[in-house]
């Protein structure tokens, strides 16, 4: 099983190479990483809440071919293999093509991997927008997320964050913002199941030499966006 997902950014190989296939280059769209640039290597992402994915690289080829398998055991057994496959483009961009393969048994594997690919989507846009804003900035992540016994749809109608900026992408169940305030960045608020309920989640990619530690902030401010109770109107401060 399978899913492939593609997308179209600027800027050179080499310069897709260093956002999808190093530590640092990773954080600035995705989660905070760990990546050792070698076959054999580890990939460690982290997921926030205390989550942490765990890999091997299985084939390293810069700047055109990245790739990593993460294995499960237990109740799901199996394993997920991501690959990154790059390729110039006249006119100075580049085609990112991103594989998701499942080796597998139990669980339901085609729901997953839909899930999985259109969760990739919305990251590999805001890869796009920070290349096409932000590219070479180092990144401030913030990552908060909290668990609510509700439907996917009433986790999300609370969530109004008061980011100012362009909308770049406003979906179903998930927004993302290239923000000019609280800070410049890009944020993504989104609500998705998970083990039974519900999790809503708030990513800020704040750029810059002296992007603000605002973590402590929007923790606060999640938890005060609670299922029937009136949204903030401003940013925490």
């Amino acid at each position: 099983m399978r899913r492939e997902n593609r997308i179209e950014v600027p800027g050179t190989p080499e310069q897709v190479w260093e956002a999808i296939a190093t530590g640092h280059g990773i954080e600035t769209w995705f989660v905070p990483a760990e990546v050792e640039g070698r076959v054999g290597g580890k990939v460690r992402l982290d997921m926030g809440t205390g989550m942490a994915d765990s890999g091997v690289v299985t084939d390293w080829d810069p700047p055109r071919r990245f790739a990593y398998e993460e294995t499960w055991e237990g109740e799901v057994e199996g394993k997920l293999a991501t690959e990154f496959l790059v390729e110039a483009q006249s006119g100075g961009t580049t085609v990112i093509r991103l594989v998701s393969t499942v080796q597998a048994t139990g669980g339901n594997w085609d729901d997953m991997l839909d899930n999985l690919s259109a969760g990739w989507d919305g990251y590999l846009l805001i890869l796009k927008t920070y290349l096409e804003h932000f590219a070479g900035q180092p990144c401030r992540t913030v990552m908060v997320a909290r668990f609510d016994p509700v439907d996917r749809a009433d986790a999300y109608a609370a969530l109004t964050p008061p980011w100012e900026g362009e909308v770049v992408h406003d979906g179903e169940h998930e927004r993302i913002v290239r923000m000019t305030a609280p800070a410049p960045g890009i944020g993504l608020v989104m609500a998705f199941a998970m083990g039974g309920a519900t999790m809503s989640a708030v990513h800020l990619y704040l750029y810059g030499a002296d992007a603000p530690d605002l973590a402590d902030e929007w923790r606060a401010w999640l938890d005060s966006q609670r299922i029937g109770s009136p949204s903030e109107t401003s940013a925490p401060s």
